[in-house]
């Protein structure tokens, strides 16, 4: 019998330590949209915003999505290409290259390139471009990780403009944006996929995180419009706003050494440290600011138990500020307050420097019929 244990005590010993001994490596995959306006110049300075491409345990590819300006900013910019860097070896004087140096950089450091035919903006054309640029980022995502063997986590951000109702600025159609984040949980299987859209406006809703719960681990997100204020001016005077800047911290974020949750805790302080960098423009126009991070895995349970305590969204929302947090909270029940807080594990706003109009707690509803209609299949 004592020899039985132990065996059992050595063999799960062996597995603990192995599992310990599993290196964390995360991939981080930023992607901004570009046109001839901005970012496709020669000196564009979108890959110097998150600065910092390679680090122990951390590696960073910026993917360019370049648009044409052949449309009104108002509607949709055909796709022309999109393009996969590996940038390196940056430092700032990368800022201070010539027009030769910078294209060379630029080309040096290009995985892989894929063009598009001209596409016009009829909405069938939108259709066959939101399906070739699919396909395309489909490849360059393999690009990334035939590269990087041994990842334990990716994280999908993107830098541009967001909505409840589109991905990566509706360069291509939400039916194909699920099938683009299905594809890539399907080729990461059990590893940590997270979508970081906390430098976008209006994405921390139901509307968005409906789509993508099945696939993505985490989500990180405001549900209210982000930016729009200035710094205080000392900070400007001795630079410390740098630090606070999301893109050029994810090195600092996704480092070798930081579980998901460390990860999680850095990113809020951050945010947190950005709002009272800007305090002064932040109470001045009383402008409100917010961050969440989302565990899916729990989404179905939080939509459960508010089904199961008689939620109605169209009574019961827009007393609640068309949000299911102060909902949650305005309701009392603790099975609900409880599902909500597994799903919405990191809450932070600038409420300590501006005056809100409403009381939101970050998972906002656009669409009271969806949300209806899930509900009620």
């Amino acid at each position: 019998m004592k020899k039985t244990l132990y065996i059992l005590f050595v063999c799960l010993s062996f597995f603990t330590f192995t599992a310990q001994a599993v290196p964390i490596k995360t991939v981080v995959i930023r992607v901004v949209g570009t046109d001839p306006a901005w970012g496709q110049g020669e000196g564009a300075s979108w890959p110097d915003a998150s600065p910092v491409k390679d680090a122990a345990g951390y590696s960073l590819y910026d993917l360019e999505i370049g648009r044409t300006d052949g449309l009104t900013p108002e509607v949709w910019k055909p796709p022309v290409y999109v393009a996969l860097y590996k940038f390196s070896g940056w430092s700032t004087d990368k800022l201070f290259l010539s027009s030769a140096e910078a294209i060379n950089y630029k080309t040096s450091s290009t995985v892989k390139k894929i063009t598009f035919k001209k596409y016009t903006g009829s909405s069938e054309d939108y259709y066959r471009s939101s399906k070739a640029v699919t396909a395309a980022l489909k490849l360059l995502v393999n690009q990334v990780l035939a590269r990087e063997k041994g990842l334990t986590r990716l994280v999908l951000t993107y830098s541009g403009h967001g909505s409840p109702h589109v991905f990566f600025e509706g360069v291509i159609s939400n039916p194909d944006s699920v099938d683009l984040v299905k594809f890539v949980r399907q080729k990461l299987a059990k590893k940590t996929f997270i979508l970081d859209f906390s430098t976008n406006c209006n994405v921390g809703f139901f509307d968005f995180a409906v789509r993508y719960y099945r696939f993505a681990d985490y989500l990180i997100a405001s549900d209210k419009a982000v930016g729009g204020y200035s710094f205080n001016a000392e900070n400007l005077k001795d630079g410390s706003w740098l630090t606070t800047y999301h893109d050029s911290n994810l090195a600092n974020f996704w480092q070798k050494s930081h579980s998901v949750e460390q990860a999680f805790d850095d990113i809020m302080a951050t945010r947190k440290n950005n709002w009272a960098a800007s305090s002064d423009s932040l109470s001045a126009d009383n402008n409100p600011q917010a961050l969440s991070i989302y565990k899916l895995a729990e989404f179905e349970p939080l939509l459960s138990a508010l089904k199961l305590n008689s939620f109605k969204p169209a009574l019961d929302l827009p007393a609640a500020s068309n949000d299911i947090a102060t909902y949650a909270y305005a309701s009392g029940k603790a099975e609900v307050i409880t599902a909500l807080e597994k799903f919405r594990i990191h809450y932070a706003s600038d409420r300590e420097y501006a005056e809100w109009s409403d009381d939101s707690q970050g998972f906002a509803v656009d669409n009271v019929e969806g949300l209806e209609s899930y509900l009620n299949p």
